[in-house]
C-alpha cells in the first residue's frame, strides 16, 4: 500500500491523473482542502453527473433507452 491518492479521470493531464497526496503522510482533510473537483465529485454520488433519458412508457423500448 503507497497511499498516493490521484484524480481520475482528469481530461487535461496526459494520463488521465492528477496526483492529490499521500494519506499515509498528511490528514485527508489537507487532501480534500486542495482538490479541485469537489463539485463533480458531489454530482456524481448525488446521481447529477450522468444524463439520462427517460423511455419507460415508451411502446416496445422494455424501459431501456435507444440510440
Amino acid at each position: 500500500m503507497t497511499g498516493k491518492a490521484s484524480a481520475w479521470p482528469v481530461y487535461d493531464a496526459p494520463d488521465l491523473l492528477e496526483p492529490l497526496g499521500n494519506l499515509l503522510e498528511e490528514p485527508v482533510s489537507e487532501i480534500w482542502a486542495r482538490y479541485r473537483f469537489k463539485r463533480n465529485h458531489f454530482a456524481k454520488y448525488l446521481g447529477a453527473s450522468i444524463r439520462t433519458v427517460s423511455n419507460a412508457g415508451a411502446a416496445g423500448s422494455g424501459g431501456h433507452a435507444r440510440a
